[in-house]
């Protein structure tokens, strides 16, 4: 860590730009307090002392060094955002920085957001620098346009643990229409979840993955064979189903509500989407899944009647739920290079034909619940469908070793339900042809 980062106040600039300024009274009174080379935590912790000094300019000095200090984490934090998710949710650093880059080096910073952080540190239990990085990834502002963009940053872990049996009842049955069977299953996982999960005493109240003893004893909670890797892609799943849903909730509640409305804690769908759009909202979400899998499977279906339907079904199954390269599965075809698989399934074409299919069969739905007549339906579902699509694509062209099942889209999760279904229904009538020949 340069001893610089505690003069040089990265400022906002017009155009959105981090803008670095030396802070010359700053950088005089660091030198005095610091003839010595100390240590990250030394420095802070001395500096935040001062800074509680009677003395005025002596905590002046040492807040404005803190707050030079804060400013670097801010736009460090805000990089690794952008490299981590800009590209797979379509945003840069200009388009983060103005929510949280607010501190422009003036005595009275009262209303930045350095002035928060600052004011709820607390030095002898932890790091500047991850206190930072909290405060700017929870910013309602920051956090209701990385709504807007489809990204939602807490952990399947968290968002299982603050999801209660009741709200994964409602969104599993009236979001996804899942099966009584299916509900079941995954309210069992749930409380087994719950119950080792929250009265672990060495999680210290953080949300990280389960461990390999924790994913055993909720199998034991549930009576069950499965495996740890197989438990945790189930809880995984249903993490990703509560994510969407929770996605979906903030953009609603983006359209027309006020910022403070969109806060981080779990709330009633009705409480978070104003009330002329909440019937159009639940309208949408509950026939998204059910018209999704009948636009994949008539789409599937005429395909298969045109091209090798054997041949494109099995590269698509190895694709979705086989988790397979196009390389390996031009092998296990004996096709002769993977260019052939590329040609036989063609994604994009496949992809822009569901999601065409996709909005005939929703605008019927949905036109009666417009809040407002003169809506451009047809806008409004291919602006809202598109990153579906986007992201089944990035997904797919992500090496394997890289893909993180969190990054699945609907589209993705019910692409493989669906093929799955045509699979086994496929399997199933060669084994009865098979058995009656």
């Amino acid at each position: 860590m340069s001893a610089s980062n505690y003069w040089t106040l990265f400022r906002l600039s017009a155009s959105g730009r981090a803008i670095p300024k030396p802070m010359l009274s700053a950088k005089s009174f660091f030198q005095q307090q610091f003839s010595e080379a100390q240590d990250t935590r030394s420095i802070q912790i001395r500096l935040f002392n001062l800074s509680q000094s009677s003395d005025q300019t002596t905590a002046q000095l040492a807040l404005l060094c803190l707050r030079c200090y804060i400013s670097y984490q801010i736009v460090s934090t805000c990089l690794r955002l952008v490299e981590r998710f800009g590209d797979r949710y379509s945003f840069n650093l200009t388009d983060i920085l103005p929510f949280v880059l607010d501190d422009q080096g003036r005595t009275e910073f009262r209303k930045t957001l350095s002035f928060e952080i600052l004011r709820t540190f607390q030095p002898d239990k932890g790091s500047l620098s991850t206190w930072t990085a909290r405060f700017v990834q929870q910013r309602p502002d920051l956090t209701r346009f990385f709504a807007q963009q489809g990204l939602l940053l807490v952990s399947n872990w968290a968002l299982l643990n603050d999801t209660s049996e009741k709200q994964l009842c409602r969104i599993l049955s009236e979001v996804y229409l899942l099966s009584p069977r299916e509900i079941d299953r995954a309210i069992a996982l749930l409380n087994a979840y719950h119950s080792v999960y929250r009265n672990d005493p060495s999680r210290a109240g953080r949300c990280i993955p389960p461990s390999i003893a924790q994913l055993q004893k909720i199998a034991q909670h549930l009576s069950s064979s499965d495996s740890p890797d197989v438990l945790m892609s189930r809880l995984n799943r249903l993490g990703n189903y509560v994510r969407q849903y929770r996605v979906w909730c903030r953009r609603g509640a983006a359209l027309t509500c006020p910022i403070d409305s969109v806060m981080l804690q779990p709330v009633e769908i009705e409480k978070q989407v104003c009330p002329l759009e909440t019937r159009f909202l639940r309208r949408y979400r509950q026939a998204l899944i059910t018209e999704l899998d009948r636009a994949i499977i008539n789409v599937l279906t005429a395909r298969m009647q045109k091209v090798s339907s054997q041949d494109f079904l099995l590269s698509l199954h190895a694709l979705y739920c086989g988790k397979q390269t196009m390389r390996a599965i031009a092998v296990q075809l004996g096709l002769p290079g993977q260019y052939r698989v590329v040609r036989l399934v063609q994604l994009a074409k496949l992809r822009s034909t569901i999601q065409a299919e996709l909005i005939d069969r929703l605008k019927p739905r949905l036109a009666p619940f417009l809040p407002v007549a003169s809506i451009d339906l047809d806008r409004i579902l291919q602006d809202e469908l598109e990153p579906l699509f986007n992201l089944d694509a990035q997904y797919l062209q992500t090496p394997i070793a890289y893909r993180s099942s969190e990054s699945r889209s609907l589209f993705t999760l019910r692409m493989e339900h669906c093929v799955e279904k045509l699979f086994t229904e496929r399997r199933t009538l060669q084994a009865t042809m098979a058995q009656a020949g």
